[in-house]
């Protein structure tokens, strides 16, 4: 299978990308939302300053005007003050029953900003309202500065956000991704059987770190895998030679036991025989059946040791005389000889 971590095109590097586009993305709508919120906030705040200042600088101007009903006066000032930003009408009323006095710009009611600053005039030390200023500021200015602003900061943010995303994957797969490819391939390709070679990634850190635990874990768990394979073939060999040998020892046994049974007519016929001759008279035939019965006798020892190894029993010791072995196969030995070789035992002593 062919590995597609590899690559930054892999599967898994395209949920990584995903994920961090998507968390960044969300992140980034937030905190453009609350910046958007906030100059939202401040350019308002900007309206009412502005409409508070006018009542700071102008209201007394326009009280002392409304007071002697200098119109041409009024209108002057109020078209002045309409040329302030966001202010859209200016209006004064009277007192009295509300009359509308004078009035400049285009009235509306949506996206409106009200003000209502009553008119105070002081006579004979003594304050008395005359009427009333109504200015009215539009907020379409600000909405569409904010309009202006959010495309701006949303297309910031999202230039931002990819370019973090992909730098963040860059980093990812140095760091982890082409070191997880490099263990799958290891992994697919090294057979720990046949080869003995570690795991090596191809990295320079001055601390041990999770990639490193990993790399002697796999290490680890290959060697082991390799011993206890090892373990395993041999006690299959050992089980497969004791199987044979099992079955070699049953085998053994049956022929032995047979033989066993042959041999001990043939040592009793030997023994009649023994009896049945006289040695002054028939002394080649004596020696024969002696010869016989010594062979015999070897033969008897040999299935005592069949049997023994059929029954898996530990040979017994004794003390043996070399010398009286090699002479007792002597006859036995110069008749496997050709009559150009002539057999001569020269044993040591104490043997």
């Amino acid at each position: 299978m062919k590995t597609t971590l590899l690559s930054m095109n892999g599967r898994l590097a395209r949920r990584t990308i995903t994920y961090v586009i998507f968390i960044s993305t969300l992140f980034s709508l937030f905190a453009s939302g609350i910046q958007l919120y906030a100059e939202f906030q401040r350019d308002v705040s900007d309206v009412h300053a502005g409409l508070d200042q006018i009542e700071k600088t102008h209201l007394s101007n326009i009280t002392s005007r409304v007071w002697v009903l200098d119109m041409d006066e009024l209108k002057t000032t109020l078209d002045s003050l309409l040329s302030l930003p966001a202010v859209h009408h200016i209006a004064i009323y009277e007192n009295e029953n509300e009359t509308l006095l004078i009035s400049v710009g285009t009235d509306a009611d949506k996206n409106m900003v009200t003000k209502k600053y009553p008119l105070i005039h002081t006579l004979n030390k003594k304050q008395m309202q005359i009427g009333s200023l109504v200015i009215k500021a539009s907020l379409d200015e600000v909405y569409q500065h904010i309009i202006d602003r959010a495309i701006v900061i949303i297309t910031s943010n999202t230039l931002k956000t990819f370019i973090v995303s992909f730098l963040l994957l860059f980093v990812f797969y140095r760091l982890v991704t082409r070191h997880l490819s490099s263990i799958s391939e290891f992994s697919q390709n090294h057979n720990p059987l046949l080869e003995h070679s570690p795991l090596s990634l191809d990295r320079k850190t001055k601390k041990p770190d999770e990639l490193d635990a990993v790399d002697e874990s796999i290490n680890a768990m290959h060697l082991r895998l390799n011993q206890q394979v090892t373990e395993s073939k041999a006690a299959e060999y050992a089980l497969r030679r004791s199987q044979k040998m099992d079955a070699l020892g049953k085998l053994t046994g049956g022929i032995a036991h047979d033989y066993n049974n042959m041999l001990g007519v043939v040592l009793g016929y030997t023994e009649l025989l023994q009896g049945a001759l006289n040695a002054q008279e028939q002394p080649k035939l004596v020696r024969y059946v002696k010869e016989i019965n010594l062979a015999g006798q070897r033969s008897a020892r040999l299935t005592e040791k069949l049997l023994a190894f059929s029954r898996h029993k530990t040979a017994s010791t004794e003390i043996t005389n070399i010398n009286t072995v090699l002479l007792d196969e002597k006859h036995m030995l110069e008749k496997t000889l050709t009559v150009r070789i002539k057999l001569i035992m020269d044993v040591g002593k104490n043997l």
